[in-house]
């Protein structure tokens, strides 16, 4: 079945003259003549989950056709669960970016999108971010998780990449080694 949100607009196109009754059953309730204004109000009211659609056309001579199709209501954003670095972490070298999608079913291509400085990253949950390509900082890692429905999840990560390493203080001079 198609997937939609509850901004998806249905816009049914009559074809035919003489037609003497449209209506549309929303999950096989009551009739309704098909208007735009309040198919776009009973779609909006619909809860998640799946539902069916029915079209009723009838012209003068009495000849009817009707289609019906089904559908699912998907309302909720994608979560997406970072599993590793946490948020705020010091990091330097390659780092390995864990991450999962609550989802099912995902959309078909793009359900995961990782931005890192150098690179973007599709529909992977596992990938390495080589910190050594950029100067020491904060930089936020983006992520976006797309579902059938167009929903759009959101996350973020921040990391303090340091690559400088660890130093020793020295106050000797050069006059103060000793060679053997």
């Amino acid at each position: 079945p198609l997937f939609i949100n509850s901004n998806y607009t249905i816009i049914p196109k009559v074809i035919g003259q003489s037609i003497e009754d449209q209506q549309y059953y929303l999950d096989n309730n009551k009739p309704q003549i098909i208007n735009q204004s309040s198919l776009a109000k009973d779609m909006k009211n619909l809860s998640e989950g799946e539902h069916d659609i029915k079209f009723t056309i009838v012209d003068t001579v009495g000849h009817d056709v009707s289609k019906e199709f089904k559908f699912v209501v998907d309302n909720t954003p994608p979560q997406i669960i970072v599993k590793a670095p946490k948020n705020n972490s010091a990091v330097s070298g390659t780092v390995d970016i864990d991450l999962d999608v609550n989802e099912l079913p995902p959309a078909p291509t793009d359900w995961l999108v990782v931005k890192t400085p150098t690179q973007v990253f599709h529909d992977l949950k596992n990938i390495s971010f080589d910190t050594t390509t950029v100067p020491n900082g904060n930089y936020t890692i983006e992520i976006t998780s797309k579902d059938r429905a167009e929903n759009m999840g959101v996350a973020g990560i921040t990391l303090d990449v340091d690559n400088s390493g660890p130093s020793v203080p020295s106050n000797k001079t050069a006059s103060d080694q000793n060679f053997m």
